[in-house]
């Protein structure tokens, strides 16, 4: 199972004006919506804040993985984002968030979606790629070069 399968241009943003927690939320949710990866009338956003409030994603070095199941889904969909500036996003190591992967997966696909969780989380262990990432010019550089460390794994 790659990235690649799930990730597509329109889901990766590379400038978010997110200043808090909650707007990225909305910011990355947004991105599933109008690529029309999730139904527009699906609360996407409250069930993210409400996965936050059982714990943090927020795995320090900048990193952010929110995850959610998601019963109207048929296929695993993935947003990234970027935050040069970093929102404060309640991380373990309590510094401001850069990069975002929020994962949704249908309620039926557990196994997948731990899957997915341990491989996005593998990538991101990398100080190299997280690097690569943040000085990426744009959304379609971000996707090639995840794409190109997801090929590696």
């Amino acid at each position: 199972m790659k990235l690649s399968d799930f990730l597509s241009p329109e889901t990766i943003e590379s400038s978010l004006q997110a200043r808090n927690g909650a707007e990225a939320l909305a910011e990355l949710a947004g991105l599933l919506f109008r690529a029309g990866h999730v139904p527009e009338d699906t609360d996407l956003v409250q069930i993210l804040k409400n996965r936050e409030e059982l714990g943090s994603t927020g795995l320090g070095d900048g990193v952010a993985i929110p995850h959610v199941y998601l019963k109207s889904l048929s296929a695993p969909r993935v947003a990234v984002g970027r935050s040069v500036e970093g929102v404060d996003f309640n991380a373990i190591d309590g510094r401001p968030v850069h990069i975002f992967f929020l994962l949704v997966t249908p309620d039926i696909s557990k196994g997948d979606h731990l899957k997915m969780l341990a491989r996005i989380s593998r990538l991101l262990r990398k100080p190299d790629l997280r690097r690569s990432l943040m000085g990426a010019a744009g959304s379609e550089e971000m996707q090639r070069i995840i794409l190109e460390e997801d090929e590696e794994e």
